[in-house]
């Protein structure tokens, strides 16, 4: 019998989570269910379907599904394959609270989504663990300098932008040319965040279902050469979905 599930289940959070739902074969009958396993889901408490749009059909498992209010999670899985069968619809509520900062910023555009609290001495806020934040410096505050701008793009106003609510690939990683960090940053430090950053990225395109010819599939390449003692060039290449290969390229200049 299939059965699918969400790790963790519902409860009640302090912190924005993600969420995995996995659809498996017990393996109490015969014949047994045949993977691959197809899950529809909703987060806006309506039922899945394949007639409501707000459905998103996703293969098992799905992986690292952002959660980050008060949100109800609808989802079933099934066979793709015979035997046809499909679980009963679970429902897991996250009671989610949200953190205060966002509703007490009154003086930023509400159509704003992220905010920098501002520290002395070049520092910034990092998120250790639930709950648990500190201050970060020098080398470390440039690792989460170069996630940041590759998954944050400022959307022109007036400008449509579709279901994709994420950078295209290079779009916001050209906003570090130029932009310094301390110098001591190695180049294999700095391939690191870039790895780590896109593949933040490619979970995250794959959530919002951003149109084929801009998801990213895999990452084929990532280079980072030293010019100078401050001054670093890279060259990223990427498959996307469709199979067309994308390369950005640019340079990375040291205080």
């Amino acid at each position: 019998m299939i059965i699918v599930k969400s790790v963790p289940p519902a409860g009640s959070f302090t912190e924005f989570l993600r969420v995995d739902i996995v659809a498996s074969d017990d393996g109490t009958t015969q014949p047994p269910a045949v993977a691959p396993f197809e899950i529809l889901y909703t987060s806006d408490g309506s039922i899945p379907s394949d007639t409501n749009t707000a459905t998103k059909v996703r293969r098992s498992p799905v992986k690292q599904l952002p959660i980050s209010g008060p949100t109800t999670l609808k989802f079933f899985a099934r066979t793709l394959v015979a035997p046809f069968v499909q679980t009963d619809i679970q429902v897991q509520y996250y009671a989610v609270q949200e953190l205060t900062a966002r509703n007490t910023i009154l003086t930023v555009d509400p159509r704003v989504r992220n905010y920098t609290l501002k520290i002395d001495d070049n520092g910034d806020i990092v998120r250790t663990s639930p709950g648990q934040y500190d201050v970060v410096f020098g080398l470390d505050k440039m690792k989460q300098d170069i996630k940041e701008v590759i998954l944050v793009e400022d959307v022109p106003q007036n400008q449509p932008v579709g279901d994709r609510t994420l950078p295209q690939f290079g779009s916001a990683l050209n906003r570090i040319l130029g932009k310094s960090f301390p110098i001591g940053f190695a180049a294999s430090q700095i391939q690191a965040s870039l790895f780590d950053a896109l593949t933040t990225l490619i979970d995250l395109e794959r959530d919002e279902r951003v149109p084929a010819d801009e998801q990213i599939r895999r990452i084929l390449s990532i280079t980072v050469s030293p010019l100078d003692p401050t001054t670093f060039s890279y060259s990223i290449t990427v498959e996307a979905v469709t199979g067309a290969k994308l390369t950005d390229s640019g340079t990375i200049v040291g205080s």
